[in-house]
Formats: C-alpha cells, structure tokens, sequence
C-alpha cells in the first residue's frame, strides 16, 4: 500500500521503504537528508544511537524532529540534551511532544 501510495503521488523516487531497524539501515541511505524523524526505541543508548548515526546525514539547514520528547520518555529528552550539549551543529527549534532541531 505505501508503495502504491508513493508511485500514485510520483514519490517513488523520493521516498524509499527501508525495513530494519535504524542502525542496520543507516548505512545504505545517502548523506542527503532534509528530514529526519527519529521515533524508534525511547531507551538513552538507542536515541543517542540513532542521533550519532543519522545527523551527520542532516543536510545543513534540514531537520531532525525527535519524537515522544516528553517526561513520559526520559531516554529521548536526555538523549537530545546531551546531543545539543555535544553538536553545535544543530539547534534547538522548538520542543513540546517533538523537539525540532535545525542543522547550521
């Protein structure tokens, strides 16, 4: 159906279906990404993980936009300040039920 969806709307060629988990998949996708949403395991290693892995892909002045970045889900809020703490290639937009960051 998602294919199917994204030929229909002429995405096919943007956007691509990958099934893994993100540190099996990050290796295969180009260092050319506008958005970045990262919604997978709310655990700190497995979020500060996927920042490590998938940011350095961020094209500057794309995005990254951190799911579930709530007290519900320490693991992401943590993850996320010790990132912004470490990058200062990215910057805190705006943080409610997601935190935006830009890349500079």
């Amino acid at each position: 159906r998602y294919l199917k969806t994204m030929r229909s709307r002429g995405l096919q060629d943007r956007c691509h279906a990958l099934v893994g988990y993100s540190h099996d998949v990050a290796a295969v996708v180009a260092d050319r990404v506008g958005v970045l949403i990262i919604d997978g395991n709310h655990e700190l290693e497995s979020v500060a993980r996927d920042l490590a892995l998938w940011a350095p892909k961020v094209l500057p002045g794309g995005f990254i936009l951190l799911d579930d970045h709530t007290d519900t889900y320490p693991g992401v809020v943590q993850a996320t300040a010790e990132f912004l703490h470490d990058s200062s290639q990215f910057r805190l937009l705006h943080q409610s039920y997601f935190a935006i960051l830009q890349r500079s």
